[in-house]
């Protein structure tokens, strides 16, 4: 009797949308899928189960989102942390009985698969994002109870290591690679910048995310706008360019940019 492949559950933002998440998700499951070595199935937030999108998606997967259903609706709309994969997670569990189960995501999007009834029956991935310290003990807590836990980057992994003492040992680090179909160097810069309608003598200092509460908008522009303050001269020909979302539910840049005489 042939031994079944190891099945991996990935939960996260469904992986045919195009958000940080759901890329990295399509990077990292098409290659596992690829190898012919494992069972892929994905709880994918945002999507429903049967989405024509998930058509492109060649392992298992299931939605998140609830149907047309009011008491599904109902149920959806409950708890604020069910959009992550909650009211769902432990159904899937039985369902597709994985080995393991991979995340990647922030803590309230993961803590859940810590506290299930099934906890014991699933070897626990994790790759949380760390971008600030210290840590919230609770955090902490959860992690220290994965079994397997990389970071984004060198800075995540000592921030943990350090914080949790022996309580975690970060596996590896596993940073989002870039497409190098799609980004690479350009050889003509000036004619490149002329395209687009930049002067071919300017420095761009760019940033492109999301315009959220938690991305630290004032504090960058501040520091621009001290920035320039201080080096009048050397600043003249430099430009901070913001690339985001319009409209989002963030900071009001313009208000910022004024406040901050960057303009």
């Amino acid at each position: 009797m042939s031994r079944r492949k190891p099945r991996i559950l990935w939960c996260g933002e469904s992986s045919f949308l195009n958000t940080g998440y759901s890329v990295y998700a399509r990077e990292v499951l098409s290659r596992l899928y690829n190898t012919d070595k494992y069972e892929i199935a994905e709880l994918g937030c945002y999507g429903l189960s049967g989405d024509n999108r998930s058509s492109s998606v060649p392992w298992r997967y299931y939605g998140n989102l609830p149907t047309e259903d009011q008491q599904e609706v109902d149920l959806y709309n409950s708890s604020s942390t069910y959009q992550f994969g909650e009211w769902r997670f432990e159904d899937v569990l039985l369902d597709f009985k994985p080995d393991i189960v991979c995340d990647i995501r922030d803590w309230w999007m993961i803590e859940y698969q810590q506290r299930s009834v099934y906890r014991d029956f699933y070897h626990w991935m994790i790759m949380p994002t760390i971008d600030s310290a210290p840590q919230q003990e609770e955090w902490l807590a959860t992690y220290m109870d994965a079994d397997t836990v990389f970071t984004y980057s060198e800075y995540g992994r000592d921030v943990l290591e350090k914080e949790a003492g022996c309580g975690i040992t970060v596996t590896d680090i596993c940073s989002p690679g870039a497409n190098l179909e799609k980004f690479f160097p350009i050889e003509d810069k000036a004619g490149h910048r002329a395209a687009h309608g930049f002067q071919d003598d300017v420095f761009i200092i760019g940033t492109v995310m999301r315009n959220q509460k938690r991305k630290l908008y004032p504090e960058l522009i501040s520091a621009f706008s001290k920035y320039i303050k201080t080096y009048p001269e050397e600043s003249k020909d430099v430009f901070l360019y913001l690339h985001t979302t319009y409209p989002d539910h963030g900071w009001d840049i313009p208000r910022l940019i004024r406040e901050s005489s960057v303009c």
